[in-house]
C-alpha cells in the first residue's frame, strides 16, 4: 500500500463494510498527510436488510445480527478516525441514507417495505443525543410507533417526519455549499419547512 496509510486501529475481521470503511481511514489518513481536497465524499454500502422473512431468527443475518455488523464497523472507523490515528474526527460526518424503510407490523416472519424510517449521523460537528422530525428541529421524545397512529398508515408504514431533501441540504450546508445552491440542487427542498435541520 502507499506509505503513511498504516492505520493503528484494528477492524473487525469477516465485516464487508468494516473492511470499506477501513480503505476510506486510509484514503482520509493519506488526504489529511498530503494536505488533499479537504472536501471528500466516500460511498460505502451495506445491504441484507430486507427482511421480509427472518427478522428476528436469532441468526447471523437476522436484524440484531445487521445492526451489531453495522455498530462494529462504525466503531472501528471513528476509532480510527481519533487523535491517536488519523485525528481528523472534528472533520468528518459520517451519516446513513436508505430508500426504503420496514413496516411496524410483522408480515408473520419479517416486516415489509415501508416508507419513513430513521437514519443516524456522527461526527465531531454532530450535536448528538437528538431525534429530529416533525419539519424540522429535534424533538423530545421517539415519534408515536402505535399501529395506525396519526403518523402512520394501516400497516405501520411511518410517515417521515422530514423530507431527504432536508437531510441531504443539512449535510451539504455542512460542506460550505450556500443555501441557494442547495435550493437548485435539491429543488423540491423550498416544499419544506426548514433548509437546515441543524444536526451539524
Amino acid at each position: 500500500g502507499l506509505g503513511g496509510t498504516t492505520l493503528t486501529t484494528t477492524f473487525p475481521p469477516n465485516n464487508s463494510l468494516a473492511a470499506q470503511l477501513q480503505t476510506v481511514a486510509k484514503m482520509i489518513k493519506l488526504s489529511v498527510a498530503q494536505n488533499y481536497a479537504t472536501r471528500q465524499i466516500y460511498f460505502v454500502t451495506m445491504g441484507s436488510f430486507d427482511l421480509h422473512s427472518g427478522m428476528m431468527t436469532g441468526g447471523n443475518s437476522d436484524h440484531a445480527a445487521l445492526l451489531t455488523t453495522l455498530s462494529q464497523a462504525l466503531n472501528a472507523f471513528w476509532t480510527s478516525m481519533g487523535p491517536t490515528d488519523v485525528n481528523a474526527q472534528n472533520n468528518v460526518t459520517v451519516f446513513t441514507m436508505s430508500e426504503f424503510a420496514r413496516t411496524l407490523q410483522s408480515n408473520g416472519s419479517g416486516s415489509d417495505h415501508g416508507w419513513g424510517t430513521v437514519q443516524m449521523a456522527l461526527g465531531g460537528g454532530v450535536h448528538g443525543g437528538r431525534l429530529y422530525s416533525n419539519g424540522g428541529g429535534p424533538i423530545t421524545g421517539f415519534p408515536n410507533q402505535a399501529l395506525n397512529a396519526p403518523n402512520n398508515f394501516s400497516r405501520g408504514q411511518m410517515i417521515p417526519g422530514i423530507g431527504v431533501e432536508q437531510y441531504a441540504a443539512t449535510l451539504a450546508q455542512w460542506m460550505g455549499i450556500s443555501v441557494s445552491q442547495c435550493n437548485t440542487i435539491f429543488p423540491n427542498l423550498t416544499k419544506f419547512g426548514a433548509n437546515n435541520l441543524g444536526f451539524v
